[in-house]
């Protein structure tokens, strides 16, 4: 349970949190008028949140902090680091999770939620996120990076072991989607898109 804090305070911390990190155009996409600069920046004055200038060039992040967790009533610890490698990733993982959630009225769960779940018995593979509605849950997929053919099978054939109604596959090379389209015909529950100009085209499908 939440420590005395309003419930847009909780409800921004939880996001956070649940994500790792955000950055401000992130939340206000989320949250809308209930978040601001000021508003922000007096939950990070009373140690709720931290902000942090990763890349000079970029925007800043966001991380909840142990009293912000503690105050909101979240289950997951808070992210002690940010990771170099995976960080571009991480954030388009965020803007990704958004678009669908607007476009599908589906629920995001993210990866840190499910890892969570993970150790009590969730299911694998892990994906980089689960788009949930009442009656299917969908794994998602960011891929950036062109992988190995091989190591690229291997990953989608994993999905044929889990329960996952549907997996989509979202990239943003055309040159990645032309390796896997290939996959596709073995892979019946498999979608694949390309994530374009603010908006996923999907190239090919064999779902019905």
């Amino acid at each position: 349970m939440s420590v005395g804090l309003p419930e847009r305070d909780v409800g921004i911390i939880t996001f956070v949190n649940g994500m790792g990190f955000v950055c401000f155009s992130q939340l206000k996409r989320r949250f809308d008028r209930e978040v601001s600069r000021r508003r922000l920046g007096d939950l990070c004055r009373r140690g709720y949140l931290r902000y942090d200038r990763i890349f000079f060039q970029g925007e800043g992040i966001y991380r909840a902090t142990a009293a912000g967790v503690k105050a909101a009533g979240h289950f997951l610890r808070p992210l002690k680091t940010v990771n170099l490698s995976t960080y571009r990733h991480d954030l388009l993982v965020v803007d990704l999770s958004l678009l669908l959630e607007e476009t599908t009225g589906g629920s995001w769960i993210s990866e840190r939620v499910l890892k969570r779940r993970l150790v009590r018995g969730r299911r694998e593979p892990l994906p980089d996120g689960l788009l949930t509605w009442p009656d299917r849950e969908v794994a998602v997929e960011l891929e950036l990076s062109v992988k190995p053919f091989t190591r690229l099978a291997r990953i989608l054939r994993s999905y044929t072991r889990s329960a996952y109604d549907e997996v989509w596959y979202v990239t943003g090379r055309a040159q990645l989607g032309r390796r896997l389209e290939g996959l596709l015909a073995e892979l019946p529950f498999v979608r694949l898109a390309n994530w374009e100009g603010g908006s996923l085209r999907w190239v090919t499908s064999s779902l019905n």
